[in-house]
């Protein structure tokens, strides 16, 4: 299918450039939470740095506190995957709820959105460039991609490894499972390395690369079936 493409936004000092985009009421708060959805994916991007320093022993630091630093970052990309996904589709009139908007747990954010809009979740895939100067996305393969479900169990997996106990694990002082954080960090980086976020009120929608070949930043780009 081909698209034409409509704007733009890259990291957190960027702008949506909307130029023959004909603008609703809410464009400039619409803007707004597409360019902090960028922002959080660049987070994501400092995260994902840090745990791979991390497993790889970049760090000096012990085994066992090393596994627990990898579990804590990967547990804050997943609440940063369900923030980003509050964030891009803030404009919908169930999201502004008191209660949304102070909630933190990514399994909550993630199943809250899940059913005012089936279809929010990342979709991944790859862009292509056609010779009439019109973009096309091609889906992914979900089998090895990081889906709503498992991000869910996923985050709650984590949460389980951040604390000392139960008293009848206390012997396993120096287990360090790092395959538990480096299979799902694959899914993660493939699930949003480049993907498309569809709205659920507009034919348009936003199509992200986490890093631009020319500046290395989170851009995304506001597009509409051609």
């Amino acid at each position: 299918m081909k698209f034409s493409k409509r704007g733009h936004a890259s990291g957190s000092s960027s702008i949506l450039s909307l130029r023959d985009f004909a603008m609703p009421k809410s464009a400039t708060k619409q803007r707004k939470l597409r360019v902090l959805y960028c922002t959080l994916m660049d987070e994501i991007k400092l995260r994902t740095e840090i745990i791979g320093n991390t497993v790889s022993g970049t760090y000096l630091v012990p085994p066992r506190p090393a596994f627990e630093l990898a579990q804590l970052q990967l547990r804050m990309i997943c609440e940063l995957i369900a923030l980003a996904c509050l964030a891009v589709h803030g404009d919908i009139p169930g999201t502004q709820s008191a209660k949304m908007r102070s909630a933190y747990t990514a399994d909550f954010i993630l199943n809250a959105l899940e059913k005012l809009h089936p279809r929010f979740y990342p979709q991944p895939g790859q862009t292509i460039d056609h010779s009439d100067g019109s973009r096309g996305f091609i889906p992914a393969d979900r089998a090895h991609i990081m889906s709503k479900d498992d991000l869910v169990k996923l985050y709650r997996k984590c949460g389980e490894h951040l604390h000392r106990g139960p008293f009848k694990a206390m012997q396993d002082i120096f287990a360090s499972d790092f395959q538990s954080i480096i299979i799902p960090m694959a899914k993660i980086t493939r699930l949003l390395h480049v993907h498309r976020i569809a709205f659920l009120a507009s034919e348009d929608e936003l199509w992200v690369s986490m890093r631009h070949p020319k500046t290395g930043k989170v851009r995304a780009s506001l597009v509409r079936p051609g």
